[in-house]
C-alpha cells in the first residue's frame, strides 16, 4: 500500500466503511437520498484504499458526481443486488459486536458479527404458510400444521411462555415450540467453528466472545414480540458444547465432573442404582443454579452481562452505567452466567441428548471398539508371515485388511440398499446399521465354537 492510501486508511481507522471523524460528515440531513450518498463515498474510498481506482480517478468520479446531481447514468445502472434479472434478498442478519483476537489485529479488537435473527426466520416461514400476514391460512391447513405440537404434551402446555400467551390471547398458530442445537463445525484442520485462536484472551477462556452471541439469541427469544411466541421446549447438545455455552466445568473437574448431578470424578465409573428413571447422585436442577449464582457473583471480576457486553469498554463508559462483577471461587461450578440459561422456560433441565451422541458415540462406539479390538486379536485377519514381524506391524497389517474387508461391504450395501446409496460418509453408514453390529455380535459367538478353518468362511456372512 503506497503512503497515500497509508494515510488514507488512517483518517478512516482502517476501514472502507467507516465515515472519518476527523471531518464533517457533508452528507448530514439532505433528505432520502442520504443513504444512498453515503454508500457512493464508501465505494469511492474503498476502491481506492485496495488499489482497484487511483487517486485522480477516485475524485474525478467524485467531482462529476457532485456536479451533475447524480443524474445522467441511469441507463447504466444496476442494483448491487441484482445480477442479470434477478435481485438478491437483503439476509435476515443482525451485526453483533464481538471482542476477539484477529490474526492481522495487535491487541483485543471488537468485530462486527453477522448473526442469523430466529424470530425473522420463524415470521418469514409462517408468513409462507399463510399463518401470518394477510394471505390467512384455512382452517384445514391450521390444524395440520398445530398437529405436531401436540407430541409435546406438557413441555409445550404447561411452557411459561405459552401459558401467557394464551392468557395474552394469542392464537395457538402463533406459538412456535422451538427446539435449539448447538455443535461444533470443523473448518480448518487446526480449529472449530469458533476459531479458538480468534477467541478473547483477556482471562476469560473465550468467553467474551461466546457472550455477546447468547446474548444477542436469549434477546430475541425473551421478547415480548407483537405477532408470535417462542417458547424453547429443549435444546441439545453433546457435552463439550453444553458446558461450554452453559459456562460450567468439564468433565476432568474432581469435584463437578458432570453438568446434571453432584457426582465426583472418582465416582463416575460406578452403576450402583443406576436406572432408565432414577440416578444414585443427587441431581443439580435449576434451583441449585440459582442458588450458585446468588452465592458466587458478586464483588470481585468483571463479568460481561446485557449491560455491559464487552468489559474492555469498561474504561470507556461514562458515569452513571451498570455492570456485574463476582466472584466463582477456586472450585465453583459455574464459571460465567449463561445467557442460555436465562431464556424463560429453559433451564439444565432442558438439555435434551439425542440418540447420536447417547448411543451412537457412547454406549454403541465402546462396544464397536472392544469387537475390532477383538477381531484383530484373532487369526482371520492375521497375516501368514506374522512369525517374523513384531506385534506392531503385525495390528498394521491387520487393521488394512479389516479395513479392506468393510469397504468391499460398504459397496455390496450401497448397490443392493437405496438408503445407503444416499450416504457420503463411509463411517455414517456403519454408525446406522444396528442390524450389522447384532449379527456381528452373534458372529462373534460362533466363532468360539466353530474351528480356525470354518472362521474365514463365517466372515462373509457378516
Amino acid at each position: 500500500m503506497s503512503f497515500k492510501r497509508a494515510r488514507a486508511a488512517e483518517h478512516t481507522r482502517g476501514s472502507s466503511f467507516a465515515v472519518p471523524d476527523a471531518f464533517q460528515d457533508p452528507l448530514t440531513g439532505e433528505g432520502s437520498n442520504t443513504e444512498a450518498a453515503k454508500k457512493f463515498r464508501r465505494l469511492l474510498i474503498e476502491k481506492f484504499l485496495d488499489g482497484s481506482a487511483t487517486a485522480t480517478d477516485t475524485c474525478q468520479l467524485a467531482y462529476w458526481h457532485n456536479e451533475s446531481g447524480g443524474q445522467g447514468a441511469e441507463d447504466l445502472a444496476l442494483n448491487p443486488r441484482c445480477h442479470l434479472s434477478k435481485e438478491f434478498p437483503e439476509p435476515d442478519v443482525e451485526m453483533i459486536s464481538v471482542p476477539m483476537y484477529l490474526k492481522k489485529s495487535v491487541g483485543r479488537t471488537v468485530v462486527q458479527h453477522p448473526t442469523r435473527v430466529t424470530s425473522m426466520m420463524i415470521r418469514k416461514e409462517l408468513t409462507s404458510l399463510g399463518i401470518l400476514g394477510s394471505n390467512a391460512a384455512s382452517p384445514t391447513d391450521v390444524q395440520a400444521f398445530l398437529e405436531p405440537d401436540k407430541e409435546l404434551g406438557d413441555l409445550y402446555e404447561h411452557h411459561c411462555i405459552t401459558i401467557e400467551a394464551l392468557r395474552q390471547g394469542f392464537k395457538r398458530e402463533t406459538i412456535v415450540p422451538l427446539s435449539v442445537y448447538f455443535d461444533g463445525v470443523q473448518y480448518s484442520k487446526n480449529e472449530n467453528f469458533l476459531g479458538l485462536s480468534e477467541l478473547c484472551g483477556c482471562g476469560c477462556r473465550g468467553w467474551c466472545s461466546v457472550f455477546p452471541l447468547l446474548e444477542a439469541f436469549k434477546r430475541d427469544l425473551a421478547k415480548q414480540h407483537a405477532d408470535l411466541r417462542l417458547p424453547v421446549i429443549d435444546f441439545k447438545a453433546d457435552w463439550a458444547a453444553l458446558v461450554e455455552i452453559a459456562a460450567l466445568r468439564t468433565w476432568s473437574h474432581n469435584l463437578h465432573a458432570c453438568p446434571c448431578c453432584l457426582v465426583k470424578k472418582k465416582d463416575m465409573g460406578n452403576f450402583d442404582g443406576f436406572t432408565a428413571r432414577s440416578c444414585p447422585f443427587p441431581l443439580y436442577d435449576n434451583c441449585k443454579y440459582e442458588a450458585t449464582l446468588e452465592k458466587n457473583f458478586k464483588d470481585f471480576l468483571l463479568e460481561p452481562s446485557a449491560a455491559l457486553p464487552d468489559v474492555g469498554s469498561f474504561e470507556k463508559q461514562q458515569c452513571p452505567f451498570r455492570c456485574m462483577f463476582f466472584i466463582a471461587g477456586e472450585h465453583a461450578r459455574v464459571l460465567h452466567i449463561s445467557p442460555l440459561l436465562q431464556i424463560p422456560g429453559v433451564s439444565l433441565g432442558s438439555w435434551a441428548i439425542d440418540l447420536l451422541h447417547s448411543w451412537h458415540y457412547g454406549p454403541l462406539s465402546t462396544y464397536l471398539t472392544f469387537v475390532l479390538r477383538a477381531l484383530l486379536s484373532t487369526d482371520i485377519y492375521k497375516p501368514g508371515i506374522s512369525v517374523i514381524l513384531d506385534k506392531e506391524e503385525s495390528d498394521k497389517l491387520c487393521l488394512m485388511a479389516l479395513k479392506a474387508e468393510l469397504w468391499v461391504h460398504y459397496k455390496y450395501r450401497r448397490s443392493v440398499d437405496p438408503e445407503w446409496s444416499k450416504k457420503g460418509s463411509e463411517a455414517g453408514g456403519v454408525a446406522n446399521d444396528k442390524q450389522n453390529y447384532l449379527r456381528l455380535y452373534s458372529w462373534w459367538e460362533e466363532i468360539h465354537s466353530e474351528t480356525p478353518g470354518h472362521t474365514t468362511n463365517t466372515i462373509s456372512r457378516v
